[in-house]
């Protein structure tokens, strides 16, 4: 799979990939730069069908760390 590094490569992505999620499957929001915000969270966005402020909050859940 490409590097997804950015909401345009994401897009990119789609065109040639329509099946790939566009939300995220926690929350539903569509994948963007309202809750994707790091390269590496378009990538985590595509490999899991997460969104990045899901994943950390997901995170924060099972580790027991609230900042």
């Amino acid at each position: 799979m490409p590097r997804v590094r950015s909401e345009n490569d994401f897009r990119e992505l789609i065109k040639v990939n329509p099946d790939l999620r566009t939300s995220c499957s926690n929350c539903s929001m569509p994948f963007s730069k309202d809750c994707v915000h790091t390269a590496e969270g378009w990538q985590q966005a595509v490999v899991t069908g997460i969104c990045e402020d899901c994943m950390e909050d997901l995170v924060t859940f099972a580790t027991g760390d609230e900042e």
